[in-house]
């Protein structure tokens, strides 16, 4: 098992900002996003790491480059670690957007999210089986290549909480804020099982 996996969240885009989905939709970071990916960068000044994968969306690279150019260390892009495919939501702004079938699709994406029914794919994007299959195949992984060793994650919101639910640590958001843009969480060994922690 990898001694610390840092999991870093790209910076804010427009459509973050604008509260529209994104999913594999390629949408570069904005001027606030590449002051928060500098800011992440700094704060793991100090912090071993062995080796940075990336999500290979244009918002994740953008963060992991200022992580790379601070740290002196090379980027794996990963489109395994990829946001999920949000099909038809892509783009929308679900919040001040009415679409009458967008708005049904979207009740019964969440139930089938909040449920863990993996095959649900009427939005034409990704099941959350098919996500799932993808990043626990990555995460499977990282215990034969980096053994005891710190490993940097940059990525999306949907895919960390993937991650913390694979290490069983989903639970243990309970305290911390939402995953917002450029923010990091840590997971350190303990044994056979991670704590978690922010930085």
């Amino acid at each position: 098992m990898p001694k610390k996996i840092y999991l870093i969240r790209h910076g804010e885009t427009d459509y973050n900002l604008k509260r529209r989905m994104q999913g594999w939709l390629d949408i570069p970071l904005n001027e606030t996003g590449h002051k928060q990916a500098k800011e992440a960068a700094k704060k793991l000044v100090g912090h071993e790491l062995h080796a940075l994968y990336s999500s290979d969306l244009v918002r994740a690279k953008e963060t992991a480059t200022y992580v790379s150019e601070t740290l002196n260390i090379e980027i794996r892009h990963a489109p395994a670690l990829r946001e999920t495919d949000m099909g038809i939501f892509a783009g929308w702004a679900w919040e001040k957007e009415r679409d009458e079938e967008k708005d049904k699709l979207w009740i019964e994406f969440e139930y089938a999210r909040d449920n863990h029914i993996l095959d649900w794919s009427a939005h034409q994007g990704e099941s959350i089986g098919e996500m799932l299959k993808r990043v626990n195949g990555f995460l499977s992984n990282l215990p034969n290549i980096h053994p005891d060793q710190s490993v940097g994650i940059v990525t999306h919101c949907g895919t960390i909480n993937r991650i913390l639910e694979f290490y069983g640590l989903k639970e243990s958001m309970e305290g911390f804020r939402m995953v917002g843009n450029g923010s990091i969480f840590v997971l350190t060994k303990d044994g056979n099982t991670y704590s978690l922690d922010t930085l």
